[in-house]
């Protein structure tokens, strides 16, 4: 009984206070993880074509309340759907693999133009979550003895405890040939994610805005502002930066700022920098924590890979 009332206490507060959906500082190269509407939207010399990314974000490492997220994802546009489709794999580990969550899901846009270089996209998002709690990553206090070391083997619990519920999304976006503007909202559903099935808890909902313009200077530099907003529950985080890119390389400068119920304060700035090979790309951002924020939390590593055809 003891176990089950620490659990539920867990389970309660990660909904309540800490509930946050992975999410990306290079959000800009994540789509389904941005807005379901922006499967199938990349263009390649006024082309809508297709793409594959990879990306692994590490946050804050060394910490025991470290988050590992890898993200992987297709979409492709085909006229024979009047839009786009994409898949996507997403693995999250919390408070360094105390809590896994393991996710699959499918996308589709509808595209309709309104101007010659203008459309409008609506998407939808729809998948699977497999959570799971690693009990034996737990020291509760049955497990220590005033006389004795720490012993594992005190209580003797079950491996893991898992869940699994759908989780569905929606957004809409306008896009044109230098510019991009969107809103989506997942966790449409608020599915049950408690692992004892407790009707209160529920994942909360997720607001997204974001948008950006690229300014083309002689078809060699690319000079593109992108902002992203959030809000989950009780947790807000806005990002906005420029990314420039000169013929091969690319680079950009962040700033974050985060709000939520036990903080008002700035977040952190990031850098990243960037390769393209022929239909490669590859980019890598750093997270500084500015010191009179959070200055014990260390900074975050994020590394995408992406190719187009």
């Amino acid at each position: 009984m003891k176990h089950q009332i620490i659990l539920s206490i867990i389970s309660f507060t990660g909904t309540s206070l800490l509930a946050q959906d992975p999410h990306f500082t290079q959000f800009y190269l994540s789509p389904l993880t941005m807005n379901p509407a922006a499967a199938g939207s990349i263009a390649l010399n006024g082309t809508l074509e297709g793409r594959a990314t990879a990306q692994y974000r590490n946050q804050w490492p060394g910490l025991p309340g470290n988050y590992k997220t890898f993200n992987l994802c297709w979409d492709q546009a085909f006229n024979a759907v009047h839009g786009g489709v994409g898949l996507q794999y997403a693995q999250d580990e919390v408070s360094s693999g105390l809590i896994r969550s393991n996710s699959v899901s499918a996308a589709y846009s509808y595209a309709a133009k309104i101007r010659k270089k203008m459309t409008f996209r609506m998407g939808i998002q729809a998948g699977i979550v497999s959570r799971n709690l690693k009990l034996d990553k737990l020291q509760l206090n049955d497990q220590l003895d005033p006389f004795y070391p720490f012993d594992p083997s005190k209580p003797n619990l079950p491996d893991n405890t898992d869940t699994r519920y759908i989780n569905i999304g929606t957004g809409a976006m306008l896009q044109g040939e230098q510019f991009y503007l969107g809103i989506a909202l997942f966790n449409l559903n608020e599915p049950n994610w408690s692992f004892y099935k407790n009707t209160t808890e529920s994942y909360p909902r997720r607001l997204m805005l974001h948008g950006g313009y690229t300014f083309n200077h002689n078809d060699k530099l690319y000079i593109t502002p992108q902002w992203q907003f959030m809000n989950q529950r009780t947790f807000t985080e806005a990002q906005l930066g420029t990314h420039i890119q000169i013929e091969k390389l690319s680079a950009g400068l962040w700033y974050k700022r985060s709000y939520g119920s036990f903080h008002s304060l700035k977040d952190a700035v990031a850098a990243s920098i960037g390769y393209q090979w022929k239909r490669f790309f590859t980019s890598y951002s750093y997270d500084y924590t500015i010191p009179e924020g959070r200055s014990a939390i260390p900074s975050s590593h994020e590394i995408t890979l992406q190719y187009c055809w």
